[in-house]
């Protein structure tokens, strides 16, 4: 029961591993290797605004509910919620095989189930849909455990992280749902077919990098 309830909270992996180690959650991390995804709704400040509470909140649910599902089963770890928000990462605590390509075709098929969703919405008379943005980056980060000596969060940070951030944000000027950097490219460019979309300059950073919109499984 315990177990089931921390894990509403936070990644059952890492509450299972903490129980069969019999170890304190501590400060602490390691540099990994990991894919990461950022998302968010469009427009969804505006949505909250103009729209019924209680009806913004029971769809955000159903939205989630649908998108957590599709992120557990690829094997990912859900860090957080921000809002309508959502961070995740693939590789850490647990190794997943090809991560790269799990992480986009997961986001693939988050993107169909969606729009299914929304396709619903529009045949029960909802004013509003949710559309998704989502970006994608791997690279080497520090993993672990991060924040204050009394409240922690099992996280990643680096610029891996900062630049899939950044991936999500620039789908609103391309008009695309799903952008994902060369690395991820480079990674996956085999098994998934891509757009080439732009070089843009990373915020903060004199570096270039091009960018890529999935389209579909080879």
């Amino acid at each position: 029961t315990g177990l089931r309830s921390f894990a509403k909270y936070v990644p059952d992996k890492v509450v299972k591993q903490l129980i069969s180690q019999g170890k304190d959650a501590k400060i602490g991390g390691e540099k990994e290797y990991v894919t990461i995804l950022f998302s968010d709704i469009e427009g969804f400040t505006s949505i909250s605004e103009n729209n019924d509470v209680h009806e913004v909140v029971t769809s955000l649910n159903e939205y989630f509910d649908i998108y957590v599902h599709c992120l557990e089963e690829s094997g990912a770890t859900v860090d957080k919620f921000i809002g309508d928000a959502v961070m995740t990462f693939w590789n850490a605590p647990t190794k997943v095989e090809n991560h790269e390509f799990v992480a986009v075709k997961t986001a693939l098929e988050i993107v169909k189930e969606i729009d299914k969703l929304n396709d619903k919405w529009k045949l029960e008379g909802k004013k509003f849909i949710f559309k998704t943005r989502i970006g994608i980056n791997c690279g080497d980060v520090i993993v672990g455990n991060i924040g204050s000596t009394n409240r922690i969060n099992y996280t990643v940070t680096g610029d891996a992280v900062n630049l899939a951030s950044r991936l999500e944000a620039a789908n609103k000027q391309y008009n695309t749902k799903i952008l994902v950097s060369e690395s991820i490219y480079n990674k996956t460019n085999n098994l998934i077919e891509y757009y080439y979309i732009d070089t843009v300059k990373v915020k903060g950073k004199e570096i270039y990098v091009k960018v890529y919109q999935p389209v579909k499984l080879k």
